[in-house]
């Protein structure tokens, strides 16, 4: 979904962030700019990730997969810390760690941290795992340990305007019978 390596997007593939998700990013935010170009003639590009993983010395220069691959980022850690700090109760390490990741994205949310209780926290905290890890594979999971409902926009190019909720079962990976027959160690 690089643009800028020779992929799928490179030769007209999108991947599109959610319209709500994208209008729910602040003005202030400097993410909002990681999914908007605009072209020659002024029109925006739709939403796709043109500037989250840009690196002007690779433009089309990995046709053959050869860079570093990350399984996390800085944020990511700082996202785990807040979150699992939250959780605990323990809200001053929940906030400094929200605010060290919103000082480098955010100027202006961070200033309201330091007033945020417990639940304001959680509420913040799994907005930005959605927009920051936003097509890096966490979705699913953060949506599952927060228990919240997720609605495809009407772009989806799949099922737009399905809702699915954190325990749906269709959301759940099975485990082969055969798997569970075999292996004494699987409860059920």
């Amino acid at each position: 979904m690089d643009l800028f390596t020779y992929s799928y997007s490179y030769a007209g593939g999108e991947k599109l962030i959610d319209t709500e998700l994208y209008n729910s990013i602040p003005a202030s935010d400097i993410r909002k700019k990681w999914f908007t170009e605009h072209n020659a003639e002024g029109e925006q590009y739709e939403l796709t990730n043109w500037w989250k993983f840009y690196n002007s010395k690779r433009i089309m220069g990995n046709r053959e997969w050869y860079d570093d691959e990350v399984y996390m980022r800085v944020a990511e850690m700082y996202l785990i810390n807040a979150e699992a700090n939250a959780r605990e109760n323990n809200l001053p390490a929940a906030r400094a760690s929200l605010k060290a990741l919103l000082d480098e994205r955010d100027a202006d949310a961070a200033t309201t941290v330091a007033a945020m209780n417990q639940d304001a926290l959680l509420d913040v905290i799994y907005f930005n795992w959605r927009l920051e890890l936003w097509a890096e594979g966490r979705g699913l999971l953060t949506m599952k340990r927060y228990k919240k409902s997720i609605t495809r926009c009407a772009e989806d190019a799949m099922l737009p305007g399905s809702t699915y909720s954190y325990d749906d079962k269709r959301l759940t990976f099975n485990i082969p019978e055969r798997e569970i027959t075999n292996n004494p160690n699987l409860g059920e």
